[in-house]
């Protein structure tokens, strides 16, 4: 399945772009896609994950479809074809 990717903030600068369609399997969660992010960019977007068991690191949000992640399932929300999920950091330099 295909989910298209947006990033913000220190994401966006980390990986210089703002946007990605990413496949995965089907039903893949949320820590499935920032497990392939961290492989397809490596240690710029891994220094901006703390993944924990099921919650989310505070300096960033991530959001499905415009609802944030932990409003779902957190971590374990699962994905479906053609979500579109958010990435952005509370606080940017200015």
């Amino acid at each position: 399945m295909q989910v298209f990717v947006r990033y913000l903030g220190l994401f966006r600068t980390a990986i210089k772009k703002d946007k990605d369609e990413i496949e995965l399997r089907e039903s893949s969660l949320i820590k499935e896609l920032m497990n392939k992010l961290v492989e397809l960019y490596g240690e710029p977007i891994k220094k901006l994950f703390d993944v924990k068991e099921n919650i989310l690191d505070p300096p960033f949000i991530v959001t499905v479809n415009n609802v944030s992640a932990d409003q779902l399932q957190g971590m374990k929300t699962k994905l479906k074809e053609g979500d579109r999920i958010g990435f952005m950091t509370l606080v940017s330099g200015g």
